[in-house]
């Protein structure tokens, strides 16, 4: 059986009109804060006339400056569609204006032209030529003539190469002198062998001396046991 706490016995609110309750139940309306508080035992007292009325009244405050900010916001979006749409119209009428103008006067666009333009300067350099000199046409300034770049390929011949013959430096004369006697008594005593050589015929090689066969050394494997 469930069973109050004594300290915290049941609080009930009593309607004056039984059949509200079922406006707040299930209808719009919701009980006040301050009710709910003591209710739920987060209030140790209930709230009083007063204090109801106040906080009615602060409500009713804030209602209202939300309303005058929603209008207040409400008019500036307006005020900006109407500046951007008055903008756009403007627009239309001046190009409309303008197309207009071109239609009724089609040479005035083209007076407008800039004096700076191409077309002008060309008439103006060419009224002050001759009919002989504007009937020859004029060339063109030559431009360099940029030759492009060699590649070498396995085809590619090769262009052969340059080869001097290689100098010692000069040395004094008696450097000179004694280097030279070097250098070519140095070829006369290398070629003194090879002469030699080549004068003297080429001796066979001695024979090697035969020996009988009892002499001959003869080797017979001879098997052994093991362990022995």
């Amino acid at each position: 059986m469930f069973r109050t706490d004594p300290q915290r016995p049941k609080r009930t609110v009593q309607y004056y009109n039984p059949e509200d309750v079922w406006n707040y139940i299930g209808g719009g309306k919701r009980l006040a804060i301050q009710w709910s508080a003591w209710l739920t035992h987060t209030r140790r007292d209930p709230p009083t006339l007063q204090e109801l009325e106040a906080d009615l009244r602060r409500q009713q405050r804030v209602l209202a400056n939300a309303a005058m900010i929603e209008a207040r916001d409400r008019a500036e979006a307006e005020e900006r569609l109407r500046i951007r749409q008055g903008d756009t119209h403007r627009a239309l009428e001046e190009a409309s204006a303008r197309a207009q103008g071109l239609l009724e006067h089609p040479a005035a666009g083209l007076k407008a032209t800039p004096p700076d333009s191409p077309s002008l300067q060309m008439d103006t350099s060419t009224k002050g030529l001759s009919p002989a000199s504007t009937s020859q046409p004029v060339e063109p300034p030559a431009k360099p003539r940029v030759l492009p770049p060699k590649f070498l390929t396995p085809a590619t011949p090769r262009k052969p190469k340059a080869f001097s013959n290689f100098k010692l430096p000069v040395l004094d004369a008696e450097e000179a002198a004694t280097g030279q006697g070097q250098s070519n008594a140095a070829p006369r005593a290398n070629s003194m062998p090879e002469q030699e050589q080549a004068q003297s015929p080429a001796s066979p090689p001695p024979a090697m001396p035969s020996r009988p066969p009892s002499e001959t050394e003869s080797w017979t494997p001879v098997a052994r046991r093991r362990g022995s």
